[in-house]
């Protein structure tokens, strides 16, 4: 799906940090060398990626639409490489699709587009600024938002640190 294409000299839309069009998964990818068969488990990472056209004079790459990027690794294998966008109001109205569940603390049109954390078995898509986290399948479709099952009042943190000693997440927030 080609959702659109942009002519620019904007720094923040073009090479390296221009934006991806499409979502894909790829399987059973080639391995150029070795991967180490201990190495299980999956690399992910979230980064803004607009789903519409933004204004090329005044687009920051902090700004726009989430969208996750993972690798998922086992037995030597590159098994799967897929990218997803966070599921938002933005999103939704893009492909024609209901709104996700649970509270939009900060009203953001965009998903969040900062950091991916697992805790508790689960996986979210975090974002600066007081947004509720937007929980992921292990295939990194959007599951909703995720206010820890009613028990987060607000808003949370882009990088929260996970204590291995008291098994406790930790978060700083501003909102």
């Amino acid at each position: 799906m080609v959702l659109f294409r942009n002519k620019t000299s904007n720094p923040y839309l073009t090479g390296n940090f221009a934006p991806i069009a499409e979502e894909v998964t790829a399987e059973n990818l080639a391995v150029d060398g070795e991967l180490p068969r201990e190495l299980c488990g999956r690399y992910v990472r979230d980064g803004p990626n607009p789903i519409t056209a933004p204004k090329d004079s005044t687009y920051h790459w902090f700004i726009g639409d989430g969208m996750v990027h993972g690798f998922r690794l086992r037995d030597g294998r590159a098994e799967w490489y897929r990218n997803r966008y966070v599921g938002s109001k933005q999103v939704s109205k893009q492909l024609d699709i209901p709104d996700i569940s649970a509270p939009n603390w900060n009203k953001s049109p965009h998903g969040p587009n900062t950091n991916v954390a697992g805790f508790a078995g689960t996986t979210w898509a975090t974002v600066e600024a007081g947004g509720c986290p937007v929980e992921l399948s292990y295939e990194l479709e959007t599951v909703g938002r995720n206010d820890f099952y009613g028990t987060l009042p607000g808003a949370f943190t882009a990088h929260p640190k996970f204590d291995p000693n008291t098994r406790e997440l930790h978060a700083m927030v501003y909102a």
